[in-house]
């Protein structure tokens, strides 16, 4: 249920994250922000997700959702690793199914806020073997959702609001010629070399190529929000509008 889901480690609030936590999940080769996984050997893009019985699942990328299902807009998360029975049935790897959150006969909200920096973390251990100090990580996750009735016992509605806000100095190592290797090459090659960043005194070396590591700035943006209004006609007639 949503309660115990909130209670499970996400680090970026998204409810494909619990994929990870299952037994016979391996890691695939990275996924941002839902994870690569396989499962069961299955490979990542052989996964399902569905929301409400209609099927999210990213089949451009191959791995992850279309659309973003944070926590807080989620009720419930259901998984199937492996031997999916008819139910399901339409990939050979894990069935994900969601049930997106709803009003209800009472008023619920939350509002939340999670937060990152280079100050709170370690540095990592690619930036340690180069001597580079940590760099600027600042990470800002919040938002709010709120549900209740506007008609009790027939209609009702639910809001949820995310927004995300990145600014991340990320090292990258790269390999280019060093100074015996410039001074080495003809003058019409010079030009293309000077193209090349300058590796620093003590660069580590391999033959004629040194390392050199930089860290550009990345800056993220994100907006989500989604509203949903349901109204019961009877025990067996509902209707949702969701945008």
């Amino acid at each position: 249920g949503g309660t115990e889901m909130m209670r499970l480690p996400t680090l970026q609030h998204d409810a494909t994250e619990l994929v990870s936590l299952q037994p016979g999940v391996q890691p695939g080769s990275g996924g941002f922000p839902t994870p690569d996984v396989r499962s069961a050997g299955a490979m990542d893009d052989q996964n399902t997700y569905t929301l409400d019985g209609i099927d999210i699942s990213d089949n451009l990328v191959g791995n992850g959702t279309w659309l973003p299902v944070p926590l807080d807009s989620v009720q419930e998360f259901d998984i199937g690793v492996a031997d999916p029975n008819s139910t399901f049935g339409r990939s050979s790897g894990a069935q994900i199914a969601m049930v997106a959150r709803h009003g209800t006969n009472q008023y619920h909200g939350a509002v939340y806020w999670y937060h990152q920096n280079d100050q709170l973390n370690a540095n990592p251990w690619e930036n340690n073997r180069a001597g580079i100090k940590r760099t600027e990580l600042k990470d800002n996750r919040g938002g709010f959702r709120v549900g209740g009735p506007i008609w009790k016992g027939k209609t009702f509605f639910f809001a949820n609001y995310e927004g995300f806000r990145q600014r991340l100095h990320q090292t990258s190592a790269s390999f280019v010629p060093d100074a015996a290797s410039r001074a080495a090459a003809v003058p019409s090659v010079q030009p293309l070399l000077s193209l090349w960043p300058t590796p620093p005194p003590g660069a580590p070396d391999f033959n004629g190529i040194a390392e050199v590591f930089s860290g550009p700035l990345q800056t993220i943006r994100e907006d989500f929000g989604n509203t949903r209004v349901d109204h019961i006609f009877s025990q067996r007639d509902s209707l949702a509008a969701i945008y």
